[in-house]
């Protein structure tokens, strides 16, 4: 495989584990807050298919899902963000082309 493959194998691989960490952490604010999905859908005014299949890691919520997420849990929508990586990981990120 040459470098410019496996450098993307990487990119996405790492962009799979963040969502799939994303879900983790909104799943872990949501109990933490005694939700149900079907609650933090209502407040939030999204399906609640939605709502699963972000926490289950199937779909990548984009900035406005995350402040929507952020607003009906009453957190910053940095504190769910800070959680999902380590400290001492990198994620390298392809520039805009």
């Amino acid at each position: 495989m040459s470098d410019d493959k496996e450098r993307k194998l990487e990119v996405a691989t790492q962009r799979i584990a963040l969502v799939k960490r994303f879900g983790e952490e909104l799943h872990r604010l949501r109990n933490a807050k005694g939700l149900t999905r079907a609650e933090l859908a209502r407040k939030c005014r999204i399906h609640e298919s939605l709502l699963s299949a972000i926490e289950i890691g199937r779909r990548e919520p984009g900035i406005m899902m995350l402040l929507i997420l952020a607003e009906g849990l009453e957190v910053a929508p940095a504190e769910m963000l800070l959680s999902i990586q380590a400290p001492t990981q990198s994620v390298a990120i392809e520039p805009w082309r």
